[in-house]
């Protein structure tokens, strides 16, 4: 079972009914349904255990998170061998991918 507080963690970790139940911090009888329903049911207490145990498992694994960073990684890696091939193609940090410029890197003076 898990508690929606409001108070910073991450809302997205619990899909209610799913890998845990919300409820109103502030009602009461909210968390004592939900206790109820967990004490008196004890395949939907396992059965959502296990879902969040996954689910945590998939998500924050030392293999997902070094999955994410390898992308991250190629991401760079193929922007800057993109860049090195064509001067107009550069990278947006802020975007945190690879664009084409629209405006010109150097301008011609004239006279020059």
């Amino acid at each position: 079972m898990a508690r929606e507080l409001g108070l910073g963690g991450n809302p997205k970790l619990i899909h209610d009914g799913q890998t845990g139940l919300l409820f109103d911090p502030d009602n009461r009888e909210q968390l004592a349904q939900c206790l109820r329903l967990l004490i008196e049911n004890g395949d939907l207490r396992k059965e959502t255990a296990a879902r969040a145990a996954r689910a945590i498992a998939e998500r924050f694994s030392l293999r997902a998170a070094a999955d994410r960073m390898a992308k991250i990684y190629l991401g760079r890696l193929e922007a800057h061998q993109m860049a090195t091939r064509n001067p107009a193609f550069v990278t947006s940090e802020a975007a945190g991918r690879a664009e084409f410029r629209t405006t010109p890197r150097f301008r011609w003076r004239r006279g020059h």
